[in-house]
């Protein structure tokens, strides 16, 4: 029974990481994240997030891991930059993990 639920459901867990892109960079500031949600579909994961203030936004990273230790980049997704509105994002990994996942997104300023 223990079995099937694990097969039928993966566990996801979410996890967000701001990059500093320099000693000087206030990276607590570059983003004002609104949700982080990651969704378990039978064949793929859908992973999206929104925020309402960037500030010298890059872009983010999507990582996934098996362990919650050692990541993996999904995907480079581009920033909105400068925003003083509300921006969503979403994304799908065509490829994921049997059993429990970890997603961690990564928020990277313009000076890296």
């Amino acid at each position: 029974m223990i079995k099937k639920i694990i097969l039928l459901f993966n566990t996801i867990i979410a996890m967000l990481s701001v990059v500093e892109g320099s000693a000087q960079t206030d990276t607590a500031k570059s983003i004002e994240l609104s949700y982080f949600d990651v969704v378990p579909r039978e064949d793929h994961v859908l992973i999206s997030w929104a925020t309402n203030t960037e500030k010298n936004n890059a872009y983010y990273t999507i990582e996934k891991s098996k362990d919650g230790k050692k990541y993996t980049k999904v995907i480079d997704i581009p920033g909105a930059g400068n925003s003083k509105s509300f921006k969503e994002y979403a994304e799908t990994d065509y490829q994921p993990y049997e059993g429990t996942s970890y997603y961690h997104i990564r928020q990277t300023d313009y000076t890296g």
